[in-house]
């Protein structure tokens, strides 16, 4: 569903789901957001308000519409974002350390958003503003890092069945949305990380198994170079759609490999798409080993 809203050539797109897109998706040219659920938590509101908040250059979208059934705007201006958010150093009464007072405080501690969830940094470290038991509270980085990498463990225990769950779309879909449904957002991780260059599968690889990770555009680059005598074996189409999927996966990651405009890359497209790799064989299981092969590296 992500995808086709990203790309699509229609005047409208209307998505309905509960919880799936609140926070840890970027649609850029989405421009209205409609609330028809109830919320006490202003944390949970902000995420979820931030789905529209995005800039499109290429629609030209600079603002969005909020359609409030259900009063979650009286969210708006709550201690929790008012806190934080002016930027100031906050006034105390006789608490400076001149004892005067009217002193000036110490600045307020940072606060950032990514992926619609909040970070904030202190002396103590860094924090994640999350849901627990239908509770905000604040989690050390490390402790969620090392919360989702326990999740990702239970599903696969070893890098080679990761590396099998991760070319099956539906496994690797269920995954992602396992984790986005216990408020564990890959994207903050990856930002946090600083490996926005990096695949989803490189990140949870290194972190949870000890595999070297590769760059997006260095993986694609090695399934390339490593599969030469592969390529040269089939048919001269069927070689070119499959090198396509090394390019594309150095631009866009694993999404770029299951996306439908895959299929309309004008090298991909030119030489036949699927049909090419009809020639070969299975077009499921070409894809299969393709990935196989990629994520092998």
């Amino acid at each position: 569903m992500i995808e086709p809203m990203r790309g699509s050539g229609e005047r409208a797109f209307i998505a309905c789901t509960v919880d799936l897109l609140a926070t840890g998706v970027d649609i850029e040219r989405l421009n209205a957001v409609v609330f028809f659920r109830y919320l006490e938590s202003s944390i949970l509101f902000y995420q979820m308000l931030g789905r529209g908040t995005r800039i499109d250059e290429v629609t030209q979208k600079y603002k969005f519409w909020l359609y409030d059934y259900t009063g979650v705007t009286d969210l708006f201006g709550t201690d929790f974002i008012s806190a934080h958010s002016s930027g100031k150093k906050k006034k105390t009464t006789g608490g400076g350390e001149d004892g005067g007072d009217d002193g000036e405080g110490g600045d307020e501690p940072p606060v950032i958003q990514i992926a619609g969830q909040i970070v904030t940094v202190n002396s103590e470290g860094r924090f994640i503003l999350t849901r627990r038991e239908g509770r905000d509270v604040k989690i050390p980085i490390d402790e969620y890092r090392r919360e989702m990498l326990q999740q990702v463990l239970r599903e696969a225990g070893n890098l080679q069945d990761f590396r099998q769950l991760w070319i099956e779309n539906k496994k690797r879909r269920d995954l992602i949305n396992h984790l986005l449904g216990e408020n564990y957002s890959p994207e903050v991780l990856r930002e946090l990380e600083d490996m926005q260059d990096f695949d989803y599968y490189d990140m949870f690889a290194h972190h949870g198994y000890r595999a070297q990770a590769l760059k997006r555009q260095e993986r694609g680059q090695s399934y390339l170079d490593r599969n030469l005598s592969w390529f040269d074996a089939m048919a001269t189409d069927t070689a070119i759609v499959l090198k396509g999927f090394g390019h594309q996966f150095g631009l866009g990651g694993t999404e770029a490999l299951e996306s439908d405009s895959l299929w309309q890359v004008p090298d991909i497209s030119r030489a036949g798409g699927l049909a090419a790799l009809k020639k070969w064989g299975q077009p499921g299981a070409l894809i299969l080993e393709a990935k196989g092969r990629l994520f092998g590296v």
